[in-house]
């Protein structure tokens, strides 16, 4: 669905707000759907037309909230991923993390979605 995009490296004040994440997003257009995953940071919104993904995906301001917002089909199973090194500085400098299969279980258990 092109509606439905990945939102990366969530903030505490997103994580204990998820209100405030919501209105955040609505700046876009109208949000279908929510799903938070608090433990890894990140969320999936599904929005309700294709202009207001697009308008997430193009957005160029700083959000408080959040590091990142993509696809969500850009986000890749790991045996998909290219191997990269992750170091401590990188973490340290706020990138995004690697999903993890249980991670991705977990989306797919939230989302209903059947198992790979």
């Amino acid at each position: 669905d092109e509606c439905r995009l990945f939102v990366g490296g969530l903030s505490h004040k997103a994580l204990d707000d998820t209100n405030r994440l919501l209105q955040a997003l609505e700046e876009f257009g109208e949000v279908a759907d929510l799903c938070t995953f608090e433990k890894q940071k990140y969320a999936f919104v599904t929005f309700a037309d294709l202009a207001s993904a697009e308008a997430a995906l193009t957005q160029r301001s700083r959000s408080d909230l959040f590091l990142q917002i993509r696809r969500a089909d850009a986000v890749k199973e790991p045996g998909q991923m290219e191997s990269k090194p992750t170091s401590d500085r990188k973490a340290q400098k706020g990138y995004a993390p690697v999903l993890t299969e249980e991670m991705i279980r977990e989306v797919n258990v939230a989302l209903q979605c059947p198992a790979s």
